[in-house]
This record gives C-alpha cells, sequence and structure tokens, in this order.
C-alpha cells in the first residue's frame, strides 16, 4: 500500500533559529570550529607520519598557509535583514551547467588517509546536501566507485592514460571536467 502522505517540507533557515531561540538548543547543524577539525585530523593520523605530512605539510616556511589563514579570517557573513527569506534558492550556472549550490568541494587527493571509506564518503556527504563533489586524478576510491553524477579532474601527460580516464569517468556518470594545475608538481 503507498503511502499517501507526502514528506515533511525542509524546516526553512529562519525556522531553525526561531527553535533555537524558543527551546534554548543549539542549532541543528552544530557550529564550524576549524582547530576542532583540525585535532580530529591530527588523532587520525597520528602513529601514519607520511599521513601526517600530507594532510598538515606546507611548503618552504609556511607563509601561504598562514596567509591563506589569515584571509580566510576576513571573510564574513553579512545579514540581510527585513528580507523575505521563506523561499530561498542557492542554484547557480557554470558553464551551462544548473547547479544546487554555488560551493563546490574541490579536488583532493587521497580523502582514504583520514577516512576509511575515503571519496565515497565524501561525495555521499556532499550529495546529501547538494553540493556538488570534485573527484581528484588521484583518489583512493575508484572512478566507477565514486561516479554517478560527480565532476572529474584530470591530468595531462600521458594521452593514452588520460584518453582512458575521461572515458571511465564519462562512464560512471560524470558530468564535467575540471582541470587544475597544482597535482602535477607533487
Amino acid at each position: 500500500m503507498a503511502d499517501d502522505n507526502p514528506p515533511a517540507p525542509k524546516p526553512t533557515w529562519s525556522s531553525l533559529f526561531t527553535q533555537i531561540y524558543l527551546t534554548d538548543s543549539h542549532p541543528v547543524n552544530g557550529s564550524y570550529d576549524y582547530r576542532a577539525v583540525e585535532a580530529k585530523a591530527r588523532e587520525v593520523t597520528k602513529g601514519n607520519h607520511a599521513a601526517y605530512i600530507f594532510t598538515f605539510g606546507s611548503a618552504g616556511t609556511s607563509n601561504t598557509y598562514r596567509n591563506n589563514l589569515e584571509a580566510l579570517q576576513q571573510w564574513r557573513i553579512i545579514p540581510r535583514m527585513l528580507r523575505d527569506a521563506t523561499h530561498r534558492n542557492l542554484e547557480t550556472t557554470l558553464f551551462g551547467v544548473k547547479l544546487p549550490s554555488p560551493v563546490l568541494i574541490a579536488p583532493v587527493a587521497v580523502h582514504g588517509i583520514l577516512h576509511m571509506d575515503g571519496e565515497l564518503a565524501t561525495a555521499s556527504a556532499a550529495a546529501s546536501v547538494g553540493v556538488p563533489f570534485i573527484m581528484s586524478t588521484t583518489s583512493s576510491r575508484s572512478i566507477e566507485a565514486v561516479g554517478q553524477g560527480q565532476r572529474r579532474r584530470a591530468s595531462p601527460g600521458n594521452n593514452d592514460v588520460t584518453l582512458s580516464i575521461l572515458g571511465r569517468a564519462k562512464a560512471a556518470g560524470f558530468t564535467a571536467l575540471v582541470v587544475t594545475l597544482d597535482g602535477f608538481m607533487l
């Protein structure tokens, strides 16, 4: 017998704040503290020096790392008060493709050094909140395992290898190609 009850609508952003104020509870999604995430990553990589260096290493004197942190700390969310926020639409269009979010997960190599499910976990989490995931060429999981509807970063070099990767990505349901310039120096 089919369920005639439609699914409950997703709560609006303003209703989440109303819940917090009325119930004196914490936000459903929690808050984000990058230091806590870094501490957890350090815990996960403890005893695996290569994973630790890959995750926390930076080149030279770490100036770029520090500059990036400082620049990121300058960003602020500016609230737009007295506007109807009942129906929000975060969709954007990139290269003619409509995306559910203006935020994308950038291609980062070997997620498996920090989580046993690797890119499968990252792609699944991204999909659950409507954020596109870009898979790195140097992933810890296969193109086919991650697949369906994601994006793929390609690497130059041997044309036969590149064509093989692109063919597999297309067959696995990847919908776009992202070219980056950093991975080939590693």
